[in-house]
């Protein structure tokens, strides 16, 4: 059986056999403090205890946990995960109330771990749609499905995630919290933390001792990165640029990033949240296509710098342009947008000799401009094929050369063919 399938062997059993003593309900909404403490048989824990050894050897990789376990038995990681840390049972998702600055290393961990997982659950639900379906989950070594995990309920699901909203901005302010923590020594429970029960134990305890110590560059690299990813989905790209930036400078301070015992950040994800939130990556330069969008989310930053590149590169593609100056046009006309009529002016030029070079037909009611006696876009359309003429192939000129002998026939503009034939 893999890893994950364990765990999941070592769950079901435990909750098939769960003692109904002491049950305390707990609505996130309300505010008491969500713990109650239950009695449990050895047999109980040291199922639990088996489980989270099998966590610990795949060093706590939510990426794995996630994928493999459905999202009722997640909870019950994380509640085992509490119980054996902290001695208490979490009824989950809710608002747990523990202190930072006083809390051990093994509870701090379980902490993080579990306000990460908030975080990650939110993103998980919007990026697909796999929780979203009844699940019938076989635990292993039985031919028919056990009867808890059969079909997992709709609502169940709608209700933990509903569950898991309401405690999300309490889980934000605990991370960013954890973040500010100049202090922190953090340490990562490992394989042998966990002590297995024995017919001869007497005495149920953890070897603390046995904790793994990280560096506080790889615990708060992690942490930057999954804020970042959800601030990403939440198209909050200022909070997301902070987060990936972070990232990315602690990632470059791990060494050995193979034998990482926390950080389970793959290179090249985080390389594109660089370039999605127009972020520097040593030795690599962002596309113009990564330049036209980050130029879209800080207000038009350089965005004629940008397409003057691309009308001698042509590498954005052409419905992004059109998509550009039809957003700006119509910001314009219902004074959405804060920008001038000559960006307008300057960026509908340019994607007409894009156009134009690209050989498309050029539909616009441009003429009628060119006609206005005050008008300088006449002016702007010609410095901006100038622009293109040094790197023009033959075919491009031809190109160009048809489009002038339309404007002079259609726009009966004065001079227009002494203008033209003054461009070099």
């Amino acid at each position: 059986p893999t890893p994950t399938d364990l765990m999941m062997k070592f769950m079901s059993i435990n909750l098939d056999q769960k003692e109904q003593n002491d049950v305390k309900v707990i609505d996130p909404e309300q505010p008491e403090t969500p713990t109650v403490t239950r009695k449990w048989t050895y047999k109980n824990i040291a199922l639990k205890i088996l489980s989270l050894k099998v966590a610990a050897y795949l060093k706590w990789d939510l990426d794995v946990i996630e994928q493999k376990l459905p999202l009722p038995m997640q909870l019950t990681f994380l509640q085992d995960l509490f119980y054996i840390t902290a001695d208490v049972m979490v009824d989950m998702p809710s608002i747990l109330e523990f202190s930072l600055d006083t809390a051990s290393d093994q509870l701090l961990f379980a902490i993080v771990l579990y306000h990460r997982w908030i975080v990650r659950a939110i993103v998980n639900r919007a990026l697909n749609n796999k929780q979203n379906k009844p699940q019938v989950i076989h635990p292993p070594g039985l031919q028919e499905p056990y009867i808890f995990y059969t079909g997992v309920p709709q609502a169940l699901i709608d209700e933990i995630i509903r569950k898991v909203e309401i405690q999300l901005p309490h889980s934000l302010e605990i991370l960013n919290a954890v973040l500010h923590m100049d202090n922190l020594k953090p340490k990562v429970l490992s394989f042998d933390t966990f002590q297995t029960l024995t017919e001869d134990t007497t005495e149920i305890k953890q070897n603390w001792e046995k904790m793994t110590t990280i560096t506080i560059e790889e615990f708060k690299c992690q942490i930057h990165y999954d804020l970042a990813t959800f601030h990403l989905l939440r198209e909050e790209y200022k909070l997301a640029k902070y987060h990936t930036a972070n990232a990315m400078d602690l990632y470059k301070t791990l060494e050995h990033r193979d034998s990482l015992l926390y950080c389970r950040i793959h290179r090249e994800n985080l390389d594109g949240y660089c370039q999605a939130t127009d972020v520097k990556i040593d030795g690599i330069k962002a596309t113009l296509t990564q330049q036209f969008h980050a130029s879209l989310n800080d207000q038009y930053r350089n965005i004629i710098e940008i397409l003057e590149e691309d009308n001698r590169k042509r590498e954005i593609p052409m419905v992004y342009r059109d998509n550009l100056e039809l957003d700006i046009q119509g910001g314009l006309v219902n004074r959405k947008i804060v920008v001038s009529k000559e960006l307008l002016q300057k960026i509908q030029c340019l994607n007409i000799v894009r156009k134009v070079m690209d050989g498309e037909i050029v539909q616009n009611n441009f003429l009628t401009e060119l006609k206005g006696t005050e008008s300088k876009s006449l002016d702007v359309l010609l410095d901006s094929f100038d622009d293109v003429l040094g790197n023009a192939t033959e075919l491009d000129r031809k190109r160009i050369s048809k489009y002038f002998l339309y404007l002079v026939i259609m726009a009966d503009v004065s001079e227009l063919s002494k203008r033209i034939l003054s461009i070099d």
